[in-house]
């Protein structure tokens, strides 16, 4: 009772042990392709995560430049402001230190 599309005594073993060896080398590769999804796909979250830290960060940086940048502009024109006065007023010190010191002459001069 051979039958050619019968199994024989020793081959149905053989193919599930084949069978069952397939399975798991597939399955172990899909766990595996699995974790690694799961790992890169958190890497990228984390780098997203960064990468949108250091633009909030830069972008914070840049207005604080030019908020600093719009203060020392506001103080360099006070200093000119203050060298041009100062321009004015010297002549007007130094005449007056010139009449103080002639007043002193003339002070001296009476005693």
């Amino acid at each position: 009772m051979n039958d050619k599309t019968g199994p024989t005594p020793g081959k149905p073993m053989e193919e599930l042990k084949k069978r069952n060896a397939t399975l798991g080398i597939v399955s172990g590769l899909l766990v595996l392709s699995l974790i690694g999804n799961a790992i890169f796909m958190n890497r990228q979250k984390h780098l997203k995560r960064e990468r949108d830290e250091a633009w909030l960060s830069r972008d914070s940086i840049l207005s604080v430049k030019l908020t600093d940048d719009k203060a020392l502009d506001k103080a360099k024109a006070a200093l000119e402001e203050c060298k041009s006065k100062n321009s004015k007023l010297e002549p007007l010190v130094s005449g007056l230190n010139e009449q103080a010191e002639q007043k002193k002459m003339k002070v001296k001069n009476k005693r």
